[in-house]
């Protein structure tokens, strides 16, 4: 057994079993109606916080993977993890492909996930909707992007938020603020910050650009936004410690450290 998990209420308990060689199983066992669901290939499992749903990931087959390594193929052209969301009282599987990364709110019900794609789903709110008629009618061409489309997602609730260009996020304890992370290629990296506020749709946008950002953080009262910032064109970068206070609403943001910093030796700064 691996990865024992209770869900906060107690009543399902989730573990893998995996062999030293192949495919396993993902297991959840609902205490009250002492019943047991398993899952082939799912790895990774998390409970929300308020209990109703489990979400995992399921890789691709040993088999299948053994045989990409074997022919050499390129990673990049490796089949992809997908995301499993699995609604506890309603014993409902949502599968979601091409996964890149999730998290699950630590003290809220939001799920957060990044996809191994850039392209906005046709489930997307009227505003995304608009958006993408409106590049191709006047043939717009998006700058490039090393980013991907983040979900921000509560399955029970139903509400649904995605975002475009996205290399970084974090959402706050609470689940009150999601800072994002965009980029596109505009002769050089241009890295910005953006701040949301889920529960009423806001997006604000920093309005500074960068060469690269790096571990937006946000404090566990939900009152200050931290991250690093560097302007260096070079490949090896320099970082600056910058702190926003969300509450002053003014987006001025604070030095903490930088190369300029007193208490910094000499060419020396804040590491990531």
């Amino acid at each position: 057994n691996e990865h024992q998990l209770v869900s906060n209420n107690g009543r399902f308990v989730s573990y893998e079993i995996n062999p030293h060689r192949g495919d396993g199983y993902l297991y959840v066992y609902d205490i009250e109606a002492a019943k047991s669901d398993s899952f082939p290939r799912g790895k990774d499992a998390s409970f929300s916080f308020n209990s109703d749903y489990l979400v995992f990931k399921i890789t691709p087959g040993f088999d299948t993977l053994r045989n990409c390594e074997l022919k050499k193929i390129d990673k990049k052209k490796w089949p992809k993890d997908t995301l499993a969301i699995y609604l506890l009282e309603l014993d409902s599987l949502i599968k979601i492909p091409l996964l890149k990364s999730f998290v699950v709110g630590e003290e809220n019900n939001w799920l957060t996930y990044l996809k191994e794609d850039n392209n906005l789903s046709k489930s997307a709110g009227k505003a995304g909707k608009k958006e993408v008629k409106k590049r191709k009618k006047n043939k717009i061409e998006l700058p490039k992007s090393d980013g991907n489309v983040l979900t921000l997602l509560d399955p029970i609730q139903r509400q649904k938020l995605e975002y475009t260009n996205v290399t970084d996020y974090t959402l706050s304890k609470n689940g009150k603020y999601l800072a994002l992370v965009t980029h596109q290629k505009i002769k050089a990296d241009s890295f910005r910050v953006m701040l949301v506020e889920p529960t009423i749709n806001q997006t604000v946008d920093l309005k500074l650009t960068y060469t690269a950002v790096k571990n937006p953080t946000f404090d566990e009262r939900e009152k200050w936004l931290v991250f690093q910032s560097s302007s260096d064109t070079n490949k090896l970068k320099r970082y600056t410690l910058n702190l926003l206070n969300i509450e002053k609403n003014d987006l001025n943001l604070e030095v903490i450290g930088d190369t300029a910093s007193h208490f910094f030796p000499i060419n020396q700064s804040v590491s990531e």
